[in-house]
Formats: C-alpha cells, structure tokens, sequence
C-alpha cells in the first residue's frame, strides 16, 4: 500500500552527512566525544577481590548525548553509564576484560502511521438502532462508516467519518508523532589467551514506543491505547563466542602430517533469547471507528486468570494454543479493546552455529581460507510467535511456523 505524506513529514535536512558526523563522534567508535559530552568520571580505591569488583563497577564514565536534530523531524536522546575492569590472569598471554553498562535511548517525532479521516463511532453506534432510521435503510455497523442513512424523521446522514467527509474511505498517512523508549543493562565478558578466545554478553532490556517499523497505526483518538513493547523487543539476550586454534601434529610429526595439521581452528556462536512479542489484532471493525486493523485490539481479562497454563502449553510441540485464548474476546460494539497491541514474548531462541576454518599462507600476503560452516548444528526447532488476530481462530494463540532448520556449507574465501 502507498501511503501518503503528512506535511508534518516533509522536513529538511541532510541525514546521510550528519549522521556519518554523530557516529563518527561516538565514544564507543572511537571518537573524540564532541557530541557525546562526559558528565562525570567516578574513580574509587580498591583493597582485595571485594575492592577488585567494586573498581570493575564504579570505575565508570557518565555519558549523555546532547541531541543533534539530524533532521528538522527526528531526535534522539542517549544515556550510557558503562564501567570496565581488567584482570591478568597468571600467565601472562591471557587475558580478562569485563564491561558493565546502562544504555537508554528515548526518540521523539518518529514516523508512524495515522487515519486522518475516522468515524465517529458514537455516531455509527446510533445509527445502528433501526427503530431510528426510515424503514428500508441498512443500520450503521462496521464496515458501513461511508453509507448514506436516512433518519425516521427524514434527516439524511452522510456517513459517519469526519473530517475529510465521506468521499474519502480510510486513508493512512505517514506522521512524525511516534515516541520510543528502550533501557537495558548489558554486561560483557571477553578472555583472549594465545591459542584461544571467548566472548560473551548478556542484554536485559526493555523497549517500548507506539508504532514500530510503520507497521503499527497510531490510535488517532488516543495515541497512549497504541503504547506497547517494541515489533522487535528482547528482554533478554545471552550470547557466547569462542575460537580455539587446533594444535598441529608437533615437530615430531612428517612434514605432510604437519602441512595438513598446521591452520585449523573451531569457532562458534551460541545464543539463548527471548522470542519476539506476540503481536494482538482484531480485524472486524468493532470499534466503528474505520481506521484499520491496526487500530482495533481485542479485549484482554487480566483478572480472569493467569495468560498461562490451564489447557495452554508453551511448548508449540504440543499443537495446544501458547496462551489461553479464552482471556481474550472481541471488542464491545463502538469501544476500543483493552488489550495492548504488544505486552508479552512468543518462544525463544536456543541456537547454536559452529565452524571448522583452515588458513593456507599463499605468497605476499595473501591467504586462502576453507570454512565449513553449520548454521543451527543441533537442528533445534525455533519456533515463531503464536498467531495474534483474533477473527482468525485457526491460528489465534497457536504456531504455526519456524525458522530455518539445520544448514551446512562448504566456503572458500580469498583474502587479501
């Protein structure tokens, strides 16, 4: 669908040269801070293991981004509070760094979705008690927002939608009023020695905003109903990393044993994360308002019981919905549901990918690199998130997909 522009969305301004500038003056990429002003270094004395771990965590740097408007529409603001410590281990070719942060991000005036012409649904709820209408004529009801009624008294209504009128359906357009917000705290462990390294880092964090990626409308009566957990939110995340370099035959060996030996390594990824939230619906234009399905929620009974158990399974092997459906049931006729649009995860992510590399020394300095690459090497089902439209009810609250299964290749790559 073409959506058109609002000419709140027509603004000035070069993003690719001032956004190159902001990054490049990052403290985490290596520049000089200019835009990244430090509000405070905190240094502490330490004395023994306890005096060790409070230095790793409050010897740190207070950074506020000032914002930029790298564009007249959009703006940012960022917060980073992060603390390194590093250890030496006893052998001197090891060693240790641990990084403790606080990151947070606020946006302002982001670009979202939004029905410029609504129905009022007051209206439409009226007109659809056919004792108020001349006999003959079609009660108002969803769907029905541009018809023509005719009152009992003779009075015509031209439709209910306002204020571009009737001759114009729904009609979304694109408006910089969207907010976002996202806090996290990230910690990362990363250990090199000769032959070896590892990495890991976890992230616990929360985003939350009122239209993700323009793929969510903004409640043009009450933009907060919108308010909910980022399309691609994870609260958690932990990631670990390593590389070991294989030992060759030693000198002991043939000189052809050696020349096959000599170059290997093993390196993999594993990943343990929280599935990406489900994402509710309700297609049926209950709310009369005319504005799209991405405006109308169900209504959700929190007080009814618990989102899970009782004839639901988390596990999606099951084929048992992930969440009991029946807390959920469509709008009340005129009203918008309460439910959020985003407000819990659908199932994890428990992945692993491996790879055996070799690298062959060709002249100059030029190398030649065999890979053999597994993607998901023990074939773990990773499921999708449960289905949210609750006018589907052959997929609401159940998976039906996955995402890629086991997969294997053979690279070879010149670099130079």
């Amino acid at each position: 669908m073409n959506y058109p522009v609002s000419s709140e969305a027509h603004c000035g301004g070069d993003l690719s040269d001032q956004t190159a500038a902001l990054l490049a003056s990052d403290p985490a990429n290596g520049g000089n801070g200019s835009r990244w002003p430090l509000l405070g270094q905190y240094t502490f004395s330490a004395v023994g293991v306890w005096g060790q771990l409070q230095r790793a965590l409050l010897h740190a740097r207070l950074y506020k981004y000032e914002p930029v408007r790298i564009s007249e529409c959009h703006h940012s603001n960022r917060w980073i509070f992060s603390g390194r410590e590093q250890f030496a281990a006893i052998y001197s070719t090891t060693e240790q760094a641990v990084d403790l942060s606080y990151v947070a991000n606020q946006g302002h005036h982001l670009l979202v979705s939004e029905e410029p012409n609504p129905a009022n649904s007051a209206l439409c709820l009226q007109l659809s008690n056919p004792a108020a209408l001349a006999p003959g004529q079609k009660p108002c009801g969803p769907f029905l927002e541009n018809n023509v009624f005719v009152l009992a008294d003779g009075q015509v209504v031209n439709g209910t939608r306002g204020p571009l009128g009737n001759n114009f359906g729904p009609s979304p357009y694109m408006i910089t009023k969207g907010n976002s917000s996202y806090n996290s705290l990230q910690v990362s462990v990363q250990q090199t020695a000769r032959h070896w390294n590892y990495l890991l880092g976890y992230t616990f964090a929360k985003c939350m905003d009122d239209g993700s990626a323009l793929t969510g409308g903004v409640n043009c009566s009450n933009p907060a109903l919108s308010r909910g957990l980022c399309h691609a939110d994870v609260q958690q995340d932990l990631a670990v990393s390593g590389t070991v370099q294989l030992p060759a035959t030693g000198a002991s060996g043939a000189k052809w044993a050696n020349a096959i030996s000599r170059g290997w390594s093993i390196s993999d990824i594993t990943t343990f994360a929280s599935g990406l939230p489900v994402t509710f619906s309700e297609t049926d234009d209950r709310s009369l308002s005319g504005a799209g399905e991405d405006i109308d929620l169900p209504n959700y009974d929190s007080q009814a019981g618990p989102l899970f158990g009782d004839g639901s399974s988390q596990n999606p092997r099951t084929g048992k919905p992930y969440f009991k459906t029946n807390l959920f049931t469509p709008e009340n006729l005129g009203t918008f549901g309460t439910s959020r649009r985003r407000f819990f995860h659908g199932p994890g992510i428990n992945n692993t990918d491996m790879a055996l590399l070799r690298n062959m020394a060709l002249p100059k300095t030029t190398q030649l690199q065999f890979r053999f690459e597994a993607f998901n090497v023990f074939n773990h089902a990773q499921f999708q998130t449960p289905g949210g439209n609750i006018n589907d009810p052959g997929t609401f609250g159940i998976v039906t997909a996955a995402i890629a299964p086991r997969i294997m290749q053979v690279v070879l790559k010149c670099l130079f």
